[in-house]
């Protein structure tokens, strides 16, 4: 997300906030929302959010705000972000990457088990995003997973609503 808000990308960014807009308005797509990719701390979210009301998107009934939670500080700092924003979603691949320090396109590592979505580390951190944000929000969670075999992790969430996407 840190080229959204940097000087060399931000007209670019405006440029794909004013595209959001029009397809809203114009084409009457107001299903299309947003969200926030590899997000790393509130300050980002600000001034992205600050960005998106100068040109006119912000957070309302039709119109949401996700962030995608793949980096531990969304994790630790969850309570934070969820004033800022209407829900999270989980990018597993890289959450797990991240808390666990090992890289998901290491054969080596994987052979070893290392990269494990189902690892203590990571179904905790998603269980605490989960406790975070169910006292927040309704309804506000999407698992993101290139796995099929997460069960452990769908038993986390309880009554809170969850898809399984494959990248």
């Amino acid at each position: 997300m840190a080229r959204y808000i940097s000087p060399q990308y931000q007209e670019g960014f405006r440029l794909e906030c004013r595209a959001i807009k029009k397809v809203r308005e114009n084409f009457q797509l107001t299903n299309v929302w947003v969200m926030l990719p590899f997000v790393r701390t509130t300050w980002e979210v600000e001034k992205v959010l600050e960005i998106m009301a100068e040109e006119g998107l912000v957070s309302g009934k039709d119109f949401k705000i996700w962030i995608m939670a793949e980096v531990p500080s969304v994790i630790f700092l969850a309570e934070e972000f969820c004033k800022y924003v209407d829900g999270f979603s989980i990018g597993s691949n890289d959450l797990t990457q991240l808390i666990l320090g090992a890289d998901r396109d290491s054969g080596i590592l994987e052979a070893m088990g290392y990269f494990d979505e189902r690892d203590p580390a990571v179904t905790r951190a998603i269980a605490h995003l989960n406790r975070s944000g169910s006292s927040a929000w309704e309804n506000s969670f999407y698992l993101w997973t290139g796995t099929l075999c997460i069960p452990r992790i769908y038993g986390i969430f309880g009554a809170v609503r969850h898809r399984q996407h494959q990248r």
